[in-house]
């Protein structure tokens, strides 16, 4: 699998976030806020640890990403998309793909892990020889080949390279993120999908 980056906060411009922790103006630029306070990022700059936000009084300023989370969108709700099937088996899963196009893909609950979830998708087509014993006649079939991915959900812990070091917590850690190869973690598994949807990610969800 093709490893990508994805910054490590995991947010972008418009996202909407509550504080986790009270922050103090230092400086000019700054924009201070108070714990469980709603903000909005506008722009994130150069440095991915900070952010240009706008406060409910239409103030703006910097924030520390690590001060912050991602408040949950309703939109993220997985069982709202079309690409979630819920509790169906391997076997069913493959029966669903069976004869979608390359890149196909649905994501159901794990049949092997508790809670779990699994991605499914469609991957280059294999040929199968079946081969008549009674006149040897032969004929290949085209089977759909749906290739299985165990989507990993934890609290994300980062690297000492990724912490940042000028403030004491990073409370993105302890929200849940998702994964599957424990390289790329991902703060929604809408941001997943998204990730896999581009091309030359390893993975062409379509």
């Amino acid at each position: 699998m093709t490893i990508g980056h994805v910054m490590e906060c995991g947010f972008k411009v418009g996202d909407v976030v509550t504080a986790n922790y009270t922050f103090k103006k230092d400086k000019n630029e700054d924009l201070p806020f108070n714990k469980n306070e709603t903000l909005k990022i506008i722009n994130i700059g150069k440095d991915p640890n900070w952010a240009h936000a706008k406060n409910t009084l239409g103030e703006t300023g910097l924030i520390p990403l690590n001060y912050v989370q991602r408040k949950e969108s309703a939109l993220e709700n997985i069982q709202d998309h079309c690409w979630y099937h819920g509790r169906i088996s391997r076997a069913e899963s493959e029966s669903l793909l069976s004869g979608c196009p390359i890149g196909s893909f649905l994501i159901r609950e794990s049949d092997l892990y508790s809670g779990g979830l699994t991605l499914c998708v469609v991957g280059p087509s294999c040929m199968t020889d079946n081969t008549d014993a009674t006149d040897h006649q032969s004929s290949t079939d085209v089977m759909t080949n749906v290739q299985h991915y165990r989507i990993v959900r934890r609290p994300f812990k980062p690297t000492r390279f990724d912490q940042c070091f000028e403030y004491p917590a990073t409370p993105i850690c302890s929200k849940i993120h998702y994964t599957l190869d424990e390289t790329d973690w991902f703060s929604s598994l809408l941001e997943l999908v998204q990730f896999y949807s581009q091309p030359k990610r390893g993975l062409v969800c379509a």
